[in-house]
């Protein structure tokens, strides 16, 4: 029978310990060479015939044996076995190197393991492996990793093109092969990475005239000219704000236009929350085609906000141009 471990040792699989002594006649009393508690513990033969140990022929105690009557004289015609000190001896068999072969394991041995050794590949659950670990062509997807749970997954996808896909798919997802995900970043064959779903935006304002911030801030940005991209639409043209999705740095920038401005100072703001101050561009200036621009990093919990604010002093009807800009993105 086949067995991993330790296995018998040929020719000396069990080993029973006896003793042997020389009647005289007259001793009653022999020493055990092992202690023994209970005369059913031993066998005990005296001259070839088996004593019972139910009729009180001997007895025994640690390690005396002790006859109602003693043996007659004879050498070794007194014969104990001990029946509780049956040891299997065995002895540690471990293969040589390299010794084990794959055609030593049955075929169904390593389900749902398949070994394929020409190519040094290992795959689970499937026939052939090369199509396991190395994604067919048909753009099928190989489970990463999985919650339990919730049976979320993480999934790596191939395309014919060379590009790798990571991607997310919830529900009851079992090992092996999927055919659809949703992608969350992608390695292209030139290795470019590139995040499809990155929270991010960028929007230019309408033309506006006749706006008053002299006494307090102007929010811009609620009349688009034009979005070119608000990528999961954290931007909101009726607020002009944008709202982190998630905790992170966030990278924001706005250029701003007047034109024909005849005041004394004029400024654009990038504020976190609506009153947390974080950069701002000041301009001491007049005339018309005037531009601030600002640049900032914000880190920002879940639902903060970011949005520009302008404001001047001494024109309260100042014109904006739709070359103003406003953009941001998730940086990490």
């Amino acid at each position: 029978m086949g067995m991993l471990g330790n296995q018998l040792a040929a020719g000396q699989a069990l080993t029973v310990a006896n003793d042997s002594f020389n009647g005289d006649g007259s001793t009653t009393a022999f020493t055990l060479s092992q202690t023994v508690s209970s005369v059913n513990d031993i066998e005990v033969l005296v001259d070839n015939v088996q004593q019972s140990p139910y009729d009180s022929s001997y007895s025994v105690s640690g390690t005396t044996l002790t006859f109602s009557g003693a043996p007659s004289a004879g050498t070794n015609n007194v014969y104990v076995i001990y029946n509780a000190s049956r040891h299997i001896t065995t002895q540690q068999v471990i293969p040589d190197n390299g010794s084990v072969t794959h055609s030593k394991f049955h075929t169904t041995a390593l389900n749902p393991i398949t070994l394929d050794q020409s190519n040094n590949r290992v795959g689970i659950g499937i026939t052939n492996p090369s199509v396991d670990l190395e994604v067919s062509n048909s753009g099928n997807s190989f489970l990463l990793v999985k919650n339990t749970s919730s049976g979320s997954g993480l999934y790596i996808k191939a395309d014919t093109d060379g590009d790798a896909e990571l991607q997310t798919a919830g529900g009851s997802n079992t090992l092996g092969f999927r055919t659809s995900g949703s992608e969350r970043m992608k390695i292209n064959s030139s290795g470019y990475i590139t995040h499809s779903v990155q929270p991010g935006f960028s929007v230019r304002q309408l033309a506006q005239s006749g706006i008053d911030c002299t006494s307090s801030d102007y929010i811009p940005f609620r009349h688009i000219h034009t979005s070119f991209f608000n990528t999961g639409n954290h931007f909101s043209s009726t607020t002009g704000m944008f709202t982190a999705p998630v905790a992170g740095n966030y990278i924001f920038g706005t250029t701003i236009r007047y034109d024909g401005f005849s005041g004394s100072y004029f400024y654009a703001s990038i504020y976190k929350n609506g009153n947390v101050f974080y950069a701002r561009d000041l301009k001491q200036q007049t005339g018309s085609y005037l531009h601030a621009s600002v640049h900032t990093i914000i880190n920002m919990a879940a639902n903060d906000t970011a949005n520009v604010a302008i404001r001047n002093s001494g024109d309260s009807n100042i014109s904006l141009d739709h070359d103003c800009n406003f953009y941001g993105y998730l940086l990490g």
